[in-house]
This record gives C-alpha cells, structure tokens and sequence, in this order.
C-alpha cells in the first residue's frame, strides 16, 4: 500500500483492525469499534490540567535551605530522567503508530495522549526553572548522564525500529526492501510488522506503568517523610494520572490482541513474540531497580525508602502492568509492597484537578 491521509474509498471502520487496515478517512465516533479507546480519550481531556496553575514558591525555598544535597541530588536526578522520558513519548507515539492505526478511536487516542506527554515535559521545565534561575545546565547534564541514557534505549530500540520498518512500509508497501539500519534487504510481511507493533506496545506499556514509579515514589516521599516539595509532588500527581490512563489504555490495546479479538494472525504473532515482550518488562524492572541503588548509592537517603521497599513496589507495578496488557506476571509470588503510605497518592480522589476547576481528579494507578 501507499500511505494516504484520507481514504476515499467506504470503509467501515468497526470491521478493520486496529493497524495495518484499509486506511482511515472521516474521524467519526457515532460507532466505534472499541468503546475504552473512546472513554479514555475522553477521560484524558477531563482531566487537562496546566503547571503553572501550581504554586512552587514554597518549594523553591525548601530546595535550597531544607534539603540536603544528596536529597537534592535524588530529586534532581529523577526530574531529568523523567524529562528524557516524556520526551519521547511526547513525540514517538504518533511517528510510530500514527499512519499504521486504521480506525479512528485509536487515532484520537494517540494524538490527545502525547499532547500530555508535552505537559509533562512542560513541567518539568516548570520545576527547574522554579529552583534555578538558569536551568539550562540541567538539562544540558541529561544526555551525557550514562544512567540515564542507558535505561532509554530499550523503550527507543523498540520504537526506532518500528519507525523505520513502518515508514518503509508505508511508501513501498510489502515486499522486499533495504532497511537501513540493518544495512540488507529484509521481507517486509504483514507478520514481521505486526511483530514489530506488539513489541512497541509492550515497551510503550513497560514505559507507562514500571518505568516512571522509582522517581514518583521519591517525589511523594519527599511530601510524605519530610513534609517538603508539596507542589512539586502534586504536579507528579497530576502526571501519574496521566500516566495510570496511558497505561490502562495500552494494555487494554496489548489484551485485544493478546485474547484474539484482533483476529487468530494477529493472536499467533502476539504468542510468537511472547517471550520478547516479557524481556522487555524484565528488562524495565532490572534497569529501575539498578536506578534506584544508583540513586541511594554513596550513603544517599530518603525517609520512607529503600532499594527493597522500592523493588517489592516495582515488582507489583510490573505484575499488574502485564497482567493489564495479557501477558503472564513476572513475579506471581510477590508479596504486596512495604510503602502502603504511597497509596494515598496513588489513588486519592482528593487531587483538585486546577485552582478554577473544582472538580476532583481521581488517580487510579494500581488496582
């Protein structure tokens, strides 16, 4: 096929796929073929929020004389990971998925959800600009930082590959063409992408549910154990919102196609790439455990937290998130995790969405 933005042909769009159909023309959502990807949609528009409608003043000033500097280092060190991240989801999602998507409720999705991403990254900005005048050698620090730069890759492999593969595929069609980066001529097939768009799926789902949670479970701590950095951990709230519908949304994609309600090719490809897709949570859970002993290295500490509170957490964030997306637990014996305090962040209703809007904003992260 040859990429077009509008298919004039007639289309049901209640009978195609979800990728690698016909082709979208009229976004309608009178009858959609999946009602959760309309809800979350719509849910992610209820809850926009912007930063500057938080007040850091406070917090600017127990950065600098409460803090201590490992404690400084620790929350500065995940702000910039956290930058990294929503960097690339505040841009890949629709390079990736957009133009192979082929039914209208989840092109809606995938353009409202990384526009949220962008929030986040705005954020972030708001956040460093809050304790620096001049922020710029912050984020100048990220990509040179080997810690943070090596837990990326995964998640940007998957989508890399998937942009490059798609794009090909999308000008040429199927058949045999030169992949760059692979520097050879390789089959493209309706079995290798849709290979390739489960294994971004799941390093999309790992992204949304696991890796985040190091750096939101110090945010929180912060507030809980030290009575500090109150704005700063309801702006992280108002991201693990996002990020809790980002994932469910996902993994509700990843279990359509993993129950075969996409169809038995598509069911066979998600069983072939199985063991793949459970690497990449593996590898998630290992690289944020690793980012966590980085962080309380060299006599760092946090009230509230340790290397094993935060890896019994990670290892029921990586179970649920699976589990939510189809996919076997890694962990069916994880005992529940020693920081019940962060529960009060993590599912309270009592998160005012922005000062001109008094409706509640409800986080639901773990079920």
């Amino acid at each position: 096929m040859s990429y077009t933005t509008f298919n004039a042909k007639q289309v049901d769009a209640t009978t195609e796929p979800m990728f690698l159909g016909s082709g979208l023309n009229v976004a309608r959502y009178d009858r959609v073929k999946y009602r959760f990807l309309d809800k979350a949609t719509d849910q992610q528009f209820a809850q926009f929020w912007r930063p500057e409608e938080v007040d850091l003043s406070r917090d600017k000033l127990e950065f600098w004389n409460t803090l201590t500097e490992d404690q400084r280092y620790i929350f500065l060190a995940n702000l910039k990971y956290q930058s990294l991240l929503d960097s690339v989801q505040a841009r890949a999602p629709m390079l990736a998925f957009g133009h192979l998507i082929s039914i209208p409720e989840l092109e809606t999705f995938t353009v409202v959800w990384p526009a949220f991403e962008a929030i986040h990254d705005k954020s972030y900005t708001h956040i460093i600009r809050n304790v620096f005048p001049d922020p710029a050698a912050v984020f100048d620090s990220i990509v040179v930082d080997e810690n943070i730069i090596n837990r990326a890759q995964a998640l940007t492999q998957a989508y890399d590959e998937l942009i490059e593969i798609g794009m090909i595929y999308s000008v040429y069609g199927y058949g045999y063409h030169v992949v760059p980066s692979r520097n050879e001529r390789v089959m493209i097939d309706p079995s290798l992408m849709r290979r390739l768009i489960i294994k971004a799926l799941a390093a999309v789902n790992a992204l949304e549910g696991v890796r985040f949670y190091v750096s939101f479970l110090c945010s929180f701590a912060f507030t809980e154990k030290l009575n500090v950095m109150a704005g700063n951990s309801k702006i992280i709230r108002f991201i693990a919102r996002d990020e809790a519908l980002h994932r469910k949304a996902i993994g509700d994609v990843l279990k359509t196609i993993a129950t075969g309600k996409e169809g038995a090719e598509w069911k066979a490809d998600f069983d072939a790439v199985l063991p793949e897709v459970t690497q990449i949570y593996q590898e998630c859970f290992d690289q944020e455990v690793a980012w966590a002993e980085h962080l309380f290295a060299n006599g760092r500490t946090l009230p509230g937290l340790n290397v094993s509170h935060i890896k019994g957490f990670l290892a029921n964030v990586t179970n649920q998130t699976m589990l939510g997306g189809g996919i076997p637990a890694l962990f069916p014996t994880a005992e529940p995790h020693q920081v019940q305090w962060v529960n009060k962040y993590l599912y309270s209703g009592n998160v005012q969405a922005a000062p001109q809007r008094p409706r509640l904003a409800r986080i639901c992260l773990v079920e």
